[in-house]
């Protein structure tokens, strides 16, 4: 399991393999995009058999603020729930045009507005896709309500016992669910999301003592070690220039 700080859109192109994301699982075929906003945790499971080809672009959401200051263009990010919606078959397109758009960034090497042009073009056709009425829905797994749940109350006490009680099965099947839906255990995927969430509020402008207890954190000095052991830096350091630029990329220890 791993997560961003930046926006990130995945194009199949060719091998087999399964992605998690949120508890939510997509099988692929070559030309299915995907999209992960910041802090959607996701991992894949490739079958080696095959081989596996992609294109991976991460951004940072702000960058395209300047001209797109109601986030019209990220509405399929930032307009759905974690782990829901995530993937786009190559047949939901009515054309070829994304391919072409994402060719276009990566061969030959582009220069930065030829690449920011045709990022803005490829997000205008994920989103005619995602504004269209004809989605079925997916349905809530038990591993969708657990995850929804934790993300939900990441102030509260989110022991173990306590979501065994929630969701009424013993504590062995509970980690099981959940590593095989983040491919993480439990005690990880809560942290991460505390950690991550503790930095967008801080980023918003929350102080970090505040912050500690709206993410369940009940002594500072925990949260201090842990946020700046998962960062690399305290959360004090908000305005450095390697945070701001987005260039930290948190994996999980498994």
């Amino acid at each position: 399991m791993h997560t961003h700080q930046s926006a990130e859109i995945l194009c199949f192109l060719s091998g087999k393999g399964i992605y998690h994301i949120e508890g939510s699982t997509y099988e692929l075929t070559p030309g299915d995009i995907l999209l992960m906003r910041p802090s959607e945790s996701h991992f894949i499971e490739v079958d080696f058999m095959y081989d596996y080809d992609r294109i991976v672009l991460n951004f940072d959401p702000g960058l395209l603020s300047s001209i797109d200051a109601d986030g019209a263009l990220m509405r399929a990010f930032y307009e759905r729930e974690p782990g829901k919606r995530n993937c786009y078959k190559s047949t939901d397109f009515s054309s070829e045009k994304y391919r072409e758009f994402l060719n276009n960034m990566i061969d030959p090497p582009a220069d930065r507005f030829t690449i920011i042009g045709n990022l803005i073009f490829l997000l205008r056709e994920i989103n005619k896709v995602f504004d269209r009425n004809d989605w079925v829905k997916e349905p809530d797994t038990i591993e969708n309500k657990i995850i929804a749940y934790i993300n939900s109350n990441l102030e509260e006490d989110l022991s173990i016992k306590k979501l065994c009680n929630t969701f009424l099965m013993c504590r062995a099947k509970l980690c099981q669910i959940l590593k095989n839906a983040t491919g993480t255990s439990v005690g990880n995927y809560i942290k991460t999301k505390r950690l991550l969430k503790a930095q967008e509020l801080i980023f918003d402008g929350n102080k970090p003592t505040k912050v500690c207890e709206m993410c369940g954190y009940h002594d500072y000095s925990t949260f201090y070690r842990a946020y700046n052991k998962f960062f690399g830096y305290s959360p004090k350091e908000k305005n450095s220039e390697f945070v701001k630029m987005g260039a930290i990329e948190s994996y999980d220890a498994l």
